[in-house]
Order: structure tokens, then C-alpha cells, then sequence
């Protein structure tokens, strides 16, 4: 399998032919040497292990990153425990917002003062590997 490197607007292009079932994946047929990957494999054992180290090492500061912001969040909303709006999450102008399935928020499209029309991406969710987009719908469209 081999990747490319493309653009936001060219990956946002193919992903939705593939979501509709009109992206045409290119297959070559190859031979495929499992002694010689083996090989490979032998010949990287150094390089594949300090990666995979670096890699521990930043996922360790990632985590130790989030375990301070989350301490600083929680210590936010103990500060604004007085505030009824601040408690349940709801921001003053704000419109709410229904994930269809437990996601976590991986690119927002749009920012504050944008102006946005109906159909428009205003934020990709992710689970289990999956995007989830979710457009701007006029008021009598919401459900």
C-alpha cells in the first residue's frame, strides 16, 4: 500500500468520492518476497527501535501534558462553581450542539466571528477512526 501527500481541499475532494462510492483505488498487481522483508526488517532492527522509543517518550509528555491541562480545567470549573451557566457547559450565545455518537473534536473548521451558511463543515468529530462531520443547518432544519 502506498500513500501520497495532498492538500486539505484535494483530501476533503477524494474522501467524499470515497464516502459515495466513486473513488477508484489504483491496484498494481506485485510480488511480494517475504525472505527479502525479513531482511529488510533485520537490516532497520536499529532504526525501528529508537523510533519506537522516541515515540514512547512523546507519548508519555503528551499524556503528562493532558494530565496538567485537565487538572487546570478542573480547577477552572471549581472557580466558576458559583456561575449556574458556567456548570452545565452552556455559553451565553452560543448554539448547543449534538454529537451523534461519544467523538472527540479533531479539526474545527470554523472561528469565532465567521460567517457560516447552510451546509458548511463547521467541525470534523472523530471515533473509533471515523470523521464525522457535522454542517451548519438552518434553524428550521435542526431536529
Amino acid at each position: 500500500m502506498q500513500y501520497f501527500e495532498v492538500d486539505q481541499a484535494e483530501f476533503d475532494r477524494l474522501y467524499d468520492q470515497y464516502k459515495s462510492g466513486r473513488y477508484h483505488f489504483v491496484v498494481e498487481e506485485t510480488f511480494f518476497d517475504p525472505e527479502a522483508h525479513a531482511q529488510f526488517l533485520k537490516l532497520i532492527e536499529a532504526e525501528a527501535a529508537e523510533f519506537v522509543t522516541r515515540r514512547n517518550e512523546a507519548g508519555q509528555a503528551v499524556t503528562q501534558e493532558e494530565r496538567r491541562l485537565l487538572q487546570a480545567w478542573r480547577e477552572s470549573q471549581q472557580s466558576n462553581s458559583d456561575d449556574p451557566a458556567a456548570a452545565d457547559g452552556v455559553i451565553e450565545g452560543g448554539v448547543e450542539v449534538v454529537a451523534p455518537m461519544t467523538s472527540s473534536v479533531w479539526k474545527i473548521k470554523v472561528k469565532e466571528g465567521d460567517v457560516v451558511k447552510d451546509g458548511d463543515v463547521l467541525v470534523i468529530l472523530e471515533a473509533m477512526k471515523m470523521e464525522i462531520r457535522e454542517h451548519a443547518l438552518s434553524v428550521w432544519d435542526r431536529g
